[in-house]
């Protein structure tokens, strides 16, 4: 009876009242249910735990999520709007929770309705990916739905945006937007962070908007220069205002930062705001400007961004009150974020900077400087950029005081600390690649990510990749291992030869050398097409298939450059494919290989579909796409050898499963497609640089050379890269190779081939 006493008092527990309208949460385990049964201004009191569970905008109540006083409460869900559902008149506060996410979004609204306020105080938000927040277009009429009122005080938001979008990206009307006294740092690849986005034809023109940004402090960059931390555009009415007053915005050296804001309608105000890279406000008339008392570095004796806060690279702003700018304000008050604000204490001046024969180029230090508490422990942290190594800590003697990077001590009096580097050897590494579609992949990249300066003593393993027409046969010194490792001791120059194997054409999407997005002719061509007849890829939508539609996008997915159509589809059954044509006269049966993976919205199984007149087409093959991997495919199509011209379509089967959401676009990828057929006695020679191929033909035993400018130095390796035979190779040249059995490597000129006798 005594157990059964205790489990009944452990499950009230879990949903006590601890106060009027304030239910306990006891585990993350329990918020799923809490939540879900709440009413109108509850509060949810979280305890200490890390919270996965996903959860919906409230409709018709308020809900506020709160962290128990002491408790640790991390949330690393999404908070979501599902579409068709309703959203209208609800609310929902977090206050005091570690928002975590680790992903791509953490709110990501869909659901119709006028939803009254989304609330954020004294929130730790970090590790968000891409969007803060991200809305969709619920219904057909935009303005049935939006957010009232969006505020955020008191708040951090940092290490957000790897992955370079605008954190608040808005596809329904929000009414005020207020942010107040947060903090806003290293989220250096953010667009902008409001950016209204109309489409269809809607308008938000008889909406209001007040955005409200004040008491913050901002210390981070930018994607780009056109970016801006409200970028509103002419998409509100002339009602709208925008006011800046009272922060600290700062994009760091070394960073790029755009406008604090952009807009073509309204009220701008702005006072009293340090403001130091960021250029402003991008205006335009007929909108209306009141711009005071901002400030510059200089204002405050500054000449630098990194005197302005003690230790802004590991997240402290603080401003003391014997600052300046303690009394900036348009009330004497601090500018900034108001937290930072610290009464001084016995101040002393730490300087911190570099030794003699070293500078920034050197390396970088981060750590207090300027005014700080003496008697305070201080971290000072060296970093040495390529090519350099950090040496020792130095006071203002050039006395020794640590030889470890990161520096601890205690803070006694005025104090110099000075970082010393040294610089050490670099050299270059030179691959050549001959032949047409080899690659050499690199264990690890060198200075600036790329692949050609590297510090001494680095071993390297340098990888030979082959690829449907390409094999790898030998290094410069005739090694015929695919792999090969080498010590950067000295510069070094590889080269590695490939054979190309027989094949119509091939696309493999690399930006650098051709960025169509789409009527992309083929970036390798067989020994039978030349680049007057190159075959177009192009992409069409279900609803017209004769005209070419706009571009798709070129992207890198999973270490793969592919294309992706990245478009919404308008209902199921519309969808969008590729197509091309090939002649395949002097060819046998084709082979077709591509790799398909798939995000976000699309059917889950694909067709490959071919046709000899581009109206009646037949399949080929079924593909399943993955939405987590790449998948190799390779479908032989019989009765396709010399035809004049040959369809080639890849198309979602429509009568599949589809995965994700219609509103998300089709996010299915394709990679690498070659297109392969056997020769008739016909080697073609590799070499891109002539407009035409060197080729040679045999049969009998008699090798025939094609397409030879002049006369060119040819050589015949056993594939052991023994000598064989040297000749001169003219037009037409005749080479008796029959007592030759075997392969082998003909080269002509810098062209290379694998031949078989």
């Amino acid at each position: 009876m005594k157990k059964i006493y205790l489990s009944l008092l452990t499950m009230l527990l879990a949903v006590m009242t601890v106060s009027a309208n304030t239910v306990l949460v006891q585990t993350p385990a329990d918020l799923a249910s809490l939540y879900g049964a709440a009413q109108d201004g509850d509060t949810l009191q979280l305890l200490t735990g890390s919270y996965t569970t996903k959860l919906s905008l409230p409709a018709g109540k308020s809900i506020v999520l709160y962290a128990a006083d002491t408790s640790v409460v991390e949330y690393k869900a999404e908070l979501v709007s599902d579409a068709g559902t309703s959203v209208e008149g609800g609310s929902i506060t977090f206050d005091g929770i570690i928002i975590d996410r680790d992903n791509a979004y953490f709110m990501n609204l869909n659901g119709a309705g006028r939803f009254e306020l989304l609330s954020f105080r004294n929130c730790d938000i970090r590790d968000i990916t891409r969007s803060f927040l991200r809305t969709g277009v619920p219904d057909s009429s935009v303005l049935t739905s939006g957010v009232n009122r969006f505020e955020m005080f008191n708040c951090t938001m940092h290490n957000c945006n790897t992955n370079n979008w605008n954190m608040m990206w808005t596809q329904i009307p929000f009414n005020e937007i207020d942010i107040q006294q947060s903090t806003f740092y290293s989220n250096d690849n953010v667009e902008s962070f409001f950016a209204p986005r109309v489409t269809g034809g809607m308008s938000y023109a008889s909406e209001t908007l007040n955005f409200v940004f004040k008491n913050n402090t901002v210390f981070q960059g930018a994607r780009d220069a056109n970016r801006a931390i409200c970028n509103a555009g002419n998409n509100y009415g002339e009602e709208s205002t925008f006011e800046f007053v009272d922060n600290i915005i700062v994009c760091p050296e070394g960073k790029t930062a755009g406008a604090l804001i952009v807009a073509e309608i309204g009220m701008v105000t702005m006072h009293n705001n340090l403001v130091h890279n960021y250029s402003g406000a991008k205006v335009n008339l007929p909108i209306l400007m009141d711009s005071v008392s901002n400030y510059a570095l200089e204002d405050f004796s500054f000449t630098s961004t990194g005197q302005i806060f003690p230790d802004p690279a590991n997240g402290d702003f603080t401003i003391y009150s014997v600052s300046p700018m303690a009394t900036a304000s348009t009330n004497e008050g601090i500018i900034g974020d108001t937290q930072w604000l610290k009464q001084a204490s016995n101040l002393v001046d730490l300087t911190v900077g570099y030794a003699d024969g070293s500078d920034e180029t050197f390396g970088s230090i981060s750590g207090p400087s300027g005014m700080v508490e003496d008697g305070k422990e201080v971290t000072l942290t060296a970093v040495y950029n390529f090519g350099y190594r950090f040496v020792a800590w130095k006071d203002a003697s050039g006395a020794i005081l640590s030889e470890e990077p990161v520096y601890t001590f205690t803070l006694s009096g005025a104090t110099t600390v000075q970082a010393a580097f040294r610089q050490i050897n670099t050299y270059v590494l030179n691959v050549n690649v001959e032949g047409m579609v080899g690659n050499v992949s690199i264990s690890e990249a060198g200075k600036d990510g790329e692949y050609s300066i590297y510090e001494e003593g680095i071993e390297l393993t340098l990888t030979a990749v082959s690829n449907p027409i390409s094999e790898f046969m030998f290094w410069g010194d005739f090694d015929s291992s695919p792999s090969k490792i080498i010590v950067m001791n000295q510069d070094q120059n590889i080269t590695a030869t490939f054979a190309t194997k027989s094949f119509v054409c091939g696309w493999n999407f690399d930006t650098e050398k051709n960025d169509a997005s789409n009527l992309r002719e083929a970036d390798f061509l067989g020994q039978f097409v030349t680049p007057a007849n190159a075959p177009i890829l192009s992409m069409y939508n279900s609803d017209d298939t004769s005209t070419p539609w706009s571009g798709w996008w070129n992207r890198t997915e999973k270490d793969r450059t592919a294309a992706t159509f990245w478009k919404n589809r308008s209902s199921a059954e519309n969808h969008f494919f590729w197509q091309t044509n090939i002649s395949t006269v002097g060819y046998k049966d084709v082979t077709v290989k591509y790799a398909l993976t798939g995000r976000y919205y699309g059917n889950d199984v694909w067709k490959l579909m071919y046709s000899y007149n581009g109206i009646s087409f037949e399949v080929a093959g079924y593909d399943t796409v993955s939405t987590s991997a790449w998948v190799d495919r390779e479908h032989v199509i019989p009765n396709t050898g010399d035809k004049e011209t040959l369809y080639l379509r890849w198309t979602p089967d429509i009568t599949s499963t589809l995965h994700g959401d219609i509103k998300d676009v089709d996010g299915t990828y394709i990679a690498d497609i070659y297109i392969l057929a056997d020769e008739s006695g016909t080697v073609g020679l590799n070499n891109p640089s002539d407009a035409v191929k060197p080729m040679a033909l045999i049969q009998s035993g008699l090798m025939t050379l094609r397409n030879i400018e002049g006369r060119v130095e040819a050589s015949l390796f056993g594939m052991d890269g023994r000598l064989v035979r040297s000749f001169q190779a003219t037009e037409g040249s005749v080479v008796d190779c029959s007592n030759l059995k075997g392969v082998y490597v003909l080269r002509i000129g810098s062209a290379a081939v694998k031949v078989v006798f």
